[in-house]
C-alpha cells in the first residue's frame, strides 16, 4: 500500500475518493427509482401509517417534537424519530401529506444503501460494495419498507451506520495507545467509535426500550465476528468502547433529559414501564417463520443462497454474523416481518458477494444484472401500475374518512369507535384548518356519552363515527335525543367475504342536556386509546 504522504499515495488516494463519490451517484440515482417514485401513493396505506401522520401531524401543530401525542392523548410506545421528522417537514411545506410522512423513511433507505457500500468495501472490494448496495434497493424487503411509514426503516439504517462505523473503528484504530497507525490513525479510529455510537443512538431512540437488545447484538456481532480470519480488523479496547458508549449514549440523553426538566416525568415512567409480562406476547410465532418471511424479504437474491453456503470458508466471518443474528432473532417467540428488517442488508451482501467473485462466467453476470435491474424496476412498477388497480379495504376507509371530515361544520368534534379514528383523525388534519375539527377515538363506547356531553358543553357540535351494525347499541346510551346520519359508506374489506358500514351520526344534544350528563358522569381517566402493548 503506497504511504498516503508520498505523491503516489495521494494520488491513489484521490482517485479511490472519485470513484467512490461516482459509486455514491450511482446509488443514490438507483434509491430515486427504487424508494422515492410514487411515495406518495394514496391507492393504498399501510397499517398504521394514518395513527404515526396523526401523531406527526400533532406534533407539527402543538411545537412540541419531544412528547408524541395521538389523537390528544400521550402515545408511549416509542420516541418521536419517525413523527418529529415529518411534523418538522409538515410545517415546513404547508401541511400532512404520505409523501411527506414517508420522506424520511425513504432518505433511510438511501443513507441504508450507502452505508452497506461502505462496509462492504472494508469487508471485501469495491465491486462487491457496489453491486451488494443496488441489489439491497431492489430486494423485496427493503423496497417495501421504504415505501412505509413507520419507524422500522430508520431502526434499521442506523444500525447499519453503526455497524460500518465500528468495523471502520476497527480497520483504523490501533491495537494500542502506540500504534503503528501513528497519533493520526489513532484518533480516525476513536471518531469511528463515537459516530457509530451517536448512529447507533438514533437507532436506541427509534425502537424505544427494546432497541438496546438490537443495538447490543449488532455490535457484539460486529466486534466479535467481523475481524476473524483479518490482521486488518483490530477489536476494539477498553477506551474505544467507553468513546462509542459514550456517543450511544448522547442522542438519548439530549433527548430524555429537557422532557425530565420540564416535568413530563409521567410519559417517561409510562415509556419505560410499557412492558408487562402478565399481558402475554404478542405476534407469537413457531421457530421457523423467518425461514419463509427472511427468505422472501430478500427475494431475488435469495435464490443464490445454495451458492452463499458454497462459498462460506471465502466469508465465514459474514456467514456467522448473518446466521446468529437469524437464530436470535429465531428464538424470540415474538415474531414480526419488520423485526427482521436490519437484518436484510447483511444477508443481501452475504448472498451477492459469490456472483460478483464469479462474474467471469458470463451467463452467471447476465442473469446477476438482470435480476438487478428487474428489482429495481419493481417498486415503481408496483406502487405506480399495479397497486392502484387491486381492490383493498384501505382507500375506501380513506374515501369515508375524508367524506366525514368534510360534511361537518367548523368548530365540530368527531369522536370514532375503533381504529378508523386514526384515518379520520389525519384527514382532518390534511383537510380543514388547525383546530377546525377536533377528532378523538376510543376501542369501546363506554366513555362515548360523557365525552359529547363534555364536547357540547364546551360549544362544539359532536359527531360520532360508528359501525352501522353497532348503532341500536350505542343508540340506547343516548335516550334524550336521536341520532342524525350524516354520512355513510360501505367499506369492503380485503378478503371480499364481508363488508363494514360506516356511519358518521350528529348527536343533537342540546347545552342544558349536556350540562347535566356531564355533571352525572365519571372524570375520563387519561391514557392512550390503544391497548398494552399495541404499536
Amino acid at each position: 500500500m503506497s504511504d498516503l504522504n508520498t505523491p503516489l499515495g495521494r494520488s491513489v488516494a484521490a482517485n479511490s475518493r472519485q470513484r467512490a463519490l461516482a459509486d455514491c451517484g450511482l446509488i443514490l440515482l438507483a434509491a430515486v427509482a427504487a424508494c422515492f417514485l410514487f411515495l406518495g401513493q394514496n391507492a393504498d396505506w399501510a397499517p398504521r401509517e394514518a395513527r404515526h401522520g396523526v401523531i406527526a401531524a400533532e406534533m407539527a401543530q402543538r411545537g412540541d417534537y419531544f412528547v408524541p401525542y395521538l389523537l390528544g392523548e400521550l402515545y408511549e410506545y416509542k420516541p418521536p424519530v419517525l413523527h418529529a421528522l415529518a411534523a418538522v417537514l409538515f410545517n415546513l411545506f404547508g401541511g400532512p401529506s404520505m409523501f411527506l410522512l414517508r420522506l424520511p423513511l425513504a432518505v433511510a433507505g438511501c443513507c441504508g444503501a450507502v452505508a452497506l457500500y461502505f462496509l462492504a468495501r472494508i469487508l471485501f472490494d469495491r465491486a462487491t460494495a457496489l453491486f451488494a448496495a443496488l441489489a439491497l434497493l431492489g430486494s423485496q424487503g427493503f423496497a417495501h419498507w421504504s415505501h412505509t411509514a413507520r419507524p422500522d426503516m430508520i431502526f434499521a439504517a442506523a444500525l447499519l451506520g453503526q455497524s460500518l462505523g465500528l468495523v471502520a473503528g476497527m480497520a483504523a484504530a490501533p491495537l494500542r495507545w502506540s500504534s503503528p497507525l501513528g497519533e493520526e490513525g489513532m484518533v480516525r479510529g476513536l471518531l469511528c467509535y463515537f459516530l457509530a455510537g451517536v448512529v447507533g443512538g438514533v437507532a436506541l431512540l427509534t425502537k424505544g426500550p427494546y432497541g438496546i437488545s438490537y443495538v447490543g447484538l449488532f455490535a457484539l456481532a460486529m466486534i466479535l465476528a467481523a475481524p476473524w480470519g483479518r490482521e486488518d480488523l483490530r477489536r476494539p479496547r477498553l477506551p474505544a468502547l467507553a468513546i462509542f458508549g459514550l456517543g450511544l449514549a448522547l442522542l438519548p440523553l439530549a433527548w430524555a433529559l429537557p422532557i425530565y426538566l420540564r416535568g413530563d416525568t409521567a410519559y417517561l415512567r409510562l415509556l419505560f414501564s410499557q412492558y408487562n409480562p402478565a399481558a402475554g406476547i404478542r405476534h407469537r410465532h413457531a421457530v421457523d417463520y423467518y425461514f419463509v418471511h427472511g427468505l422472501a424479504g430478500v427475494l431475488p437474491w435469495a435464490l443464490f443462497l445454495p451458492l452463499a453456503i458454497k462459498d462460506y470458508k471465502q466469508q465465514r466471518a459474514l456467514t456467522v454474523i448473518v446466521a446468529g443474528i437469524f437464530a436470535v432473532f429465531s428464538c424470540i417467540p415474538s415474531k414480526e416481518e419488520r423485526y427482521l428488517l436490519p437484518w436484510y442488508p447483511f444477508a443481501v451482501l452475504m448472498l451477492t458477494a459469490p456472483l460478483v467473485r464469479r462474474f467471469e462466467v458470463r451467463w452467471l453476470r447476465n442473469v446477476s444484472l438482470s435480476l438487478l435491474l428487474l428489482g429495481l424496476a419493481a417498486p415503481p412498477l408496483y406502487y405506480g401500475l399495479l397497486l392502484p388497480r387491486q381492490n383493498r379495504e384501505y382507500p375506501q376507509t380513506k374515501a369515508f374518512a375524508a367524506l366525514a371530515v368534510r360534511s361537518v361544520p367548523a368548530d365540530s368534534a368527531i369522536h370514532c369507535l375503533g381504529g378508523i379514528g386514526e384515518t379520520v383523525g389525519f384527514m382532518a388534519y390534511a383537510l380543514r384548518a388547525p383546530g377546525e375539527v377536533l377528532v378523538t377515538m376510543t376501542k369501546s363506547s363506554e366513555d362515548l356519552r360523557g365525552v359529547a356531553a363534555e364536547r357540547i358543553v364546551a360549544g362544539k357540535t359532536f359527531f360520532t363515527v360508528v359501525k352501522e351494525k353497532d348503532l341500536p347499541e350505542v343508540q340506547m346510551l343516548f335516550p334524550e335525543t336521536t341520532f342524525e346520519r350524516t354520512a355513510r359508506l360501505c367499506v369492503q374489506e380485503q378478503a371480499g367475504r364481508q363488508s363494514i358500514t360506516w356511519l358518521l351520526c350528529r348527536v343533537p344534544l342540546d347545552a342544558a342536556t349536556a350540562g347535566k350528563i356531564k355533571a352525572q358522569s365519571k372524570p375520563r381517566q387519561a391514557g392512550t386509546a390503544l391497548e398494552p402493548g399495541e404499536d
